[in-house]
């Protein structure tokens, strides 16, 4: 082998192995208690949908959103035409699975 040649190989070798690197840190999942990247959380959904800032949403601001529209009074527990960031967040954990598509769905007999 030529020394022009152990230099190629050489160097082919470090490109492959910094970029196996850089693509296992990429990948690096989110420190536990971080929502990870892409995920919904009752105060992201509120903020998005609460256009007076109010910390709550009404029916107004819940159209165009149909799992709300529909869901609305299920969700509005103290029945105040308003849904709090705890009422979306209780209403997700007991109905959890069951949107279409989720294999965690109740069973079916």
């Amino acid at each position: 082998m030529t020394p022009s040649f152990k230099a190629l190989v050489s160097s082919t070798i470090l490109v492959l192995a910094s970029s196996t690197a850089f693509t296992t840190l990429a990948q690096t999942p989110p420190a536990p208690g971080t929502p990870a990247s892409g995920a919904r959380t009752p105060g992201k959904a509120l903020k998005a949908l609460d256009t007076n800032k109010d910390k709550m949403i009404s029916r107004d601001e819940a159209k165009g959103k149909p799992h709300l529209t529909k869901n609305f009074d299920a969700i509005d527990t103290n029945k105040d035409g308003q849904l709090s960031r705890d009422e979306m967040k209780t209403y997700r954990q007991a109905h959890k699975g069951e949107r279409k598509g989720d294999s965690k769905g109740p069973a079916k007999s």
